[in-house]
């Protein structure tokens, strides 16, 4: 059998041009409430922009202070962790958002940001149904109920997306946490 995802287009249609005018107005509708808010929770946005449209270099975060907090935790399935805040994480990003090529994604993953979960399992190979091969990842989790479902309002981009994926966590935006003191969720 081969992987859903790579047959998973066979399964959906596309949609007809009535639906997707619908689905366009519906996404410009929600644009401004999303521009809005990713405004207000990290205004370095804009400043970025600005840099980049007059060629100037973009928010750079210290290769030392990234280098810092790239980590081998070593997790296992079951392990309580804690997901550092919002603030921790975007120390730990570079230049284009990434914490060791891992994007990090502000829309869906803030929601968990301090929350303590299980570890599901590690990620060491996934395959990437856009090039068909399969890929290494270093330091990356999977958490126990930890999924992407992306709000109707949301980012435009993924906004009303059902397919509830998991959520790809790096070992530096997590911490470990004594099952016992910690409520687990």
């Amino acid at each position: 059998m081969q992987c859903q995802l790579r047959v998973l287009p066979q399964a959906g249609r596309e949609l007809t041009w009535w639906e997707r005018v619908l689905s366009r107005a519906r996404q410009r509708g929600h644009y401004i409430r999303h521009v809005a808010n990713r405004l207000r929770d990290d205004p370095m946005l804009v400043v970025g922009k600005l840099r980049g449209v007059l060629g100037l270099a973009g928010r750079e975060v210290p290769a030392e202070t990234r280098d810092s907090v790239k980590s081998n935790l070593g997790l296992s399935p079951g392990d309580s962790v804690r997901i550092k805040s919002r603030e921790e994480i975007l120390a730990t990003l570079d230049e284009e958002g990434r914490c060791e090529g891992l994007g990090y994604m502000s829309s869906e993953q803030d929601r968990y940001c301090g929350g303590t979960y299980k570890v599901l399992k590690r990620v060491e190979l996934f395959f990437d149904e856009r090039t068909q091969k399969m890929l290494k990842v270093k330091n990356t989790v999977l958490l126990d109920k930890v999924y992407c479902e992306p709000e109707l309002h949301g980012d435009p981009r993924i906004a009303g997306c059902q397919r509830m994926c998991f959520l790809f966590w790096k070992e530096a935006w997590l911490e470990r946490v004594d099952a016992e003191a910690k409520g687990d969720k």
